[in-house]
């Protein structure tokens, strides 16, 4: 069981990306794009192989690098809940993140990538197996300006712009995968900077799950955090609110959780069974499971502080 919950206080954005450590890295905006390569796919030890298209084969890291990173439709967003949102992030390897919706309630689809000849850019979205080829350039006037001729994510816009996000602007746009600054949990009773977390294996294949991952609450027991349900190739997120409420005997049995941006706030009975390596929290009346009763079990410190790390 241990193992199992190990894996899901990361497996929220790693296995949906199929990486064993996964961190926000600046791009090396030094380096120009346009450059001839041939085609990446990621070997059996996660080794970059090249095969032959027709073009130079020898693969110029550097142009592969240059796209690493995250690049956003929004980048004046100051992160308020109800400002929109839209970005692509590329990671090392061939894996990637297209996220969209509004900073407090929005979708995420993972995607395989790989820049398979000069200026082109193939994308396969894992949910749906789709596949889209794009060209694509750099501008390097100001901050980096990714640019892309046709966005399959914005259909019939020509000359899409995302711009690239340095480290420090990271949080305004996808707070949920930030390190969570407040450290490791106040007196919550062992309930906040947590992953709560309910994962289903599919019949029909893959796994789902349903998670609340709540920030470090403050002494008065209030907290942020966001819930996230779905599965590892495609999940929706809403950002919330919540407060720990403590009974006569001051034990924590009752959260109060307003999700921020629809505004719907709810008070449920909650308890906490098990020991420190097997806890299952169950809330008396889910508000994102209809007001039914719903088990999760601990996963963990979050996960983005754990990445962050």
């Amino acid at each position: 069981m241990r193992s199992l919950l190990a894996f899901s206080a990361v497996a929220f954005t790693m296995a949906a990306l199929g990486v064993g450590g996964l961190l926000l890295r600046p791009v090396d905006t030094a380096v120009e794009p346009h450059v001839a390569i041939a085609m990446v796919a990621g070997g059996a030890d996660g080794e970059a192989e090249v095969a032959d298209v027709g073009v130079d084969s020898t693969v110029d890291i550097t142009a592969i690098t240059s796209l690493r990173g995250l690049w956003s439709r929004h980048p004046e967003t100051s992160g308020r809940d109800d400002e929109p949102m839209g970005f692509y992030y590329f990671h090392e390897g061939d894996v990637g993140l297209y996220r969209y919706g509004q900073i407090g309630h929005n979708g995420t689809n993972s995607y395989t990538w790989r820049v398979v000849d000069k200026g082109v850019l193939e994308l396969r979205f894992k949910k749906t197996g789709v596949v889209e080829r794009l060209h694509y350039a750099i501008e390097r006037d100001g901050r980096p300006v990714l640019v892309l001729a046709t966005d399959p994510k914005q259909p019939g816009v020509k000359n899409a712009r995302y711009v690239y996000m340095p480290p420090p602007t990271l949080a305004t746009v996808a707070p949920d995968l930030i390190d969570d600054v407040k450290g490791d949990g106040s007196d919550g009773g062992g309930l906040d900077h947590r992953l709560w977390i309910d994962q289903q294996e599919f019949a029909t294949g893959g796994l789902g799950f349903r998670l609340y991952q709540w920030r470090a609450a403050g002494i008065d027991g209030r907290g942020t955090g966001w819930f996230h349900v779905g599965d590892y190739d495609d999940w929706t997120t809403e950002s919330l609110r919540y407060r720990l409420l403590r009974g006569a005997d001051s034990v924590v049995d009752r959260v109060d959780i307003t999700f921020s941006l629809r505004g719907d706030q709810t008070t449920t009975p909650l308890t906490v069974h098990g020991s420190d390596d097997e806890r299952v929290m169950q809330l008396a009346n889910d508000p994102r499971d209809f007001g039914g009763p719903h088990r999760y079990l601990d996963g963990g410190p979050s996960f983005a502080t754990f990445l962050a790390r």
